[in-house]
C-alpha cells in the first residue's frame, strides 16, 4: 500500500505543461474597392413610365434652349406657300416636342423674337414689284426702309367701359406713356408698350391693342344704334367690336367668318368688352340676311401695307397668290353689295397698297353692276358723317394737313406707313342708289 501510494503522489506532484498561445497580428485594412463602393449607392432603376417622363423632361428643356434664336430653325422647317404663320407655328412647336396646351404661352415671346430678326430682311421682289403699281422707285426704297423697323403701338379705348377724356388723365395713361392719336379718335399711342403685357385692364376689356390707322375702317362705316349691320369678313372682329362700340351695343350686328378659331376668340373678346348685340351666322345664315344699312368688307389681300407688323410676309406672299385674291376680292364686292337695302353703304377696304386690289376691284365692279351702285367721294362722306361725328362726340379734329393727305387719293382713302406713321390700308364707299328687278 505504502509503495503504490507513494507512486501516485510522484505522479500527481509533477507540474503539468501547459501549451503557450500565440497571437497572431492582426490583418492590415484592405483598401476600399471604389468601384464596388459607386456601385452600392447608385440610384434605384426607373420604371419604364418614370424613363420615359425623364426623357421627355430633358427634351423639353433642349427645346426651350432651341428656342432662344429660334430664327434658323423655324425657316427651315416653315413651310410658307402651303400654310399660314400661324400654322407654321404651332407644327413647329409640335415638331419640338410641345404639347398643344403648352404651345399658347410660348408664342408672344417666340414671335417678338422671329419678327425681330425677321425685320432685317430686305423687301422680297413680289412685294417691291405691288408698290411700284403706286409709287416710284425712290418711295419704294423708303417704304422697304421703314418696313424694317417695329412699328410703334397703339390702343383702342372702349368707351363703353371708359371715358375718353377721364382716361386720358388717368394714371394707367401717364405710367405706359399714352397720348391721344392724331387719326384715330378712340386711340393712343403707347409710349411704354412693355408696360400692356398682362395688363389687367386689357382683361377687363377696357382697352385692346389696334393700329390706329386700321380703326379708321370701322369709323367710316359710320354704323350707329339701331341699325342693321353686316361684318362680312370678320376676321378676329376688330370691326366688329368697334361697329357694336358705335351702335352702343344696340341694333343688329351680324358677323361672318369662315375660321372657327377666329370666331372663338371674337366671342371671348366680346364677352371682355361687355357687347352682346351680335349674332355669329352659319353659312346657311348668311344667305337669309338682306335690306342692311351698312356692309363692312375688310377683304382678305396681300397685307402688304401691314409688313412692318408682319415682317413673315416677305416669305409669306407670292405673285401667284394674286389670281384667287383678285377672284375672292370681286366675289366678296358683289355678294355683300346684294345685301344692301336702297341707301345703304358699303365699306371696301384692305390693308393692301397694290391698284389692282383696290381701285381696280372698285372699278371692275361699278362696270359690271348696271348702274345700281355709286362710288361715294370719300372727301364728301367724311365732311357729311365722319368728322360732325367724331366732333360731336369724342371732341376730335384732324389737323388740316394730316387729313388732306388722308384724302390725296379721293374718291379713296389711304394711308401709308411713309406719310402717316401707321399701317397702310385702302378704304372706299360704295351706295346702293337701285334695286334691280
Amino acid at each position: 500500500m505504502g509503495g503504490k501510494s507513494a507512486k501516485m503522489k510522484s505522479k500527481v506532484s509533477k507540474p503539468l505543461k501547459v501549451a503557450k498561445t500565440v497571437k497572431k497580428a492582426a490583418p492590415a485594412p484592405k483598401k476600399p474597392n471604389l468601384k464596388k463602393a459607386l456601385a452600392s449607392k447608385a440610384e434605384p432603376k426607373l420604371s419604364k413610365k418614370e424613363t420615359q417622363a425623364l426623357s421627355k423632361t430633358k427634351a423639353l428643356e433642349v427645346a426651350k434652349k432651341s428656342l432662344q434664336a429660334p430664327t434658323d430653325a423655324f425657316l427651315s422647317k416653315w413651310k410658307p406657300k402651303n400654310e399660314s404663320f400661324e400654322a407654321g407655328l404651332d407644327r413647329f412647336l409640335g415638331d419640338l416636342g410641345f404639347a398643344e396646351k403648352e404651345r399658347a404661352p410660348l408664342l408672344p415671346d417666340l414671335i417678338e423674337k422671329l419678327y425681330t430678326s425677321m425685320r432685317k430682311e430686305g423687301l422680297s421682289p413680289a412685294i417691291e414689284e405691288q408698290l411700284q403699281e403706286r409709287f416710284p422707285k425712290d418711295r419704294v426704297h423708303k417704304l422697304g426702309s421703314i418696313f424694317t423697323m417695329k412699328p410703334k403701338t397703339s390702343i383702342r379705348l372702349n368707351y363703353l367701359k371708359a371715358d375718353i377724356a377721364g382716361f386720358s388723365n388717368s394714371l394707367v395713361a401717364q405710367e405706359l406713356k399714352m397720348k391721344r392719336s392724331r387719326i384715330s379718335p378712340w386711340a393712343f399711342e403707347v409710349g411704354k408698350p412693355e408696360g400692356l403685357k398682362n395688363h389687367p385692364l386689357i382683361d377687363r376689356g377696357v382697352f385692346e391693342i389696334e393700329d390706329e390707322g386700321h380703326q379708321l375702317v370701322s369709323l367710316l362705316s359710320n354704323a350707329r344704334p339701331g341699325q342693321r349691320v353686316l361684318d362680312l369678313c370678320a376676321n378676329f372682329g376688330n370691326n366688329s367690336l368697334n361697329m357694336s362700340m358705335m351702335m352702343r351695343n344696340k341694333g343688329s350686328l351680324f358677323v361672318y367668318e369662315a375660321e372657327p378659331k377666329r370666331i372663338k376668340m371674337f366671342r371671348e373678346r366680346a364677352a371682355k368688352a361687355g357687347i352682346d348685340n351680335f349674332r355669329v351666322l352659319t353659312d346657311g345664315q348668311l344667305g337669309e340676311v338682306k335690306s342692311l344699312d351698312i356692309v363692312m368688307v375688310e377683304a382678305p389681300s396681300s397685307h402688304i401695307g401691314e409688313v412692318s407688323g408682319r415682317p413673315e410676309l416677305k416669305w409669306r406672299f407670292h405673285k401667284e397668290e394674286l389670281t384667287r385674291l383678285h377672284k375672292l376680292q370681286a366675289a366678296l364686292l358683289r355678294e355683300g353689295a346684294r345685301k344692301l337695302k336702297l341707301g345703304g353703304h358699303l365699306v371696301y377696304a384692305t390693308t393692301s397698297l397694290s391698284k389692282s386690289e383696290n381701285e381696280g376691284q372698285i372699278e371692275h365692279f361699278l362696270r359690271t353692276s348696271h348702274n345700281s351702285y355709286r362710288l361715294v367721294p370719300i372727301q364728301q362722306y367724311m365732311k357729311d358723317y365722319v368728322m360732325p361725328y367724331v366732333q360731336n362726340y369724342f371732341n376730335f379734329q384732324w389737323d388740316e394737313k394730316l387729313l388732306q393727305s388722308m384724302l390725296e387719293t379721293d374718291p379713296f382713302l389711304l394711308l401709308s406707313p411713309d406719310v402717316h406713321g401707321c399701317q397702310g390700308l385702302f378704304v372706299s364707299v360704295i351706295q346702293r342708289t337701285r334695286i334691280s328687278t
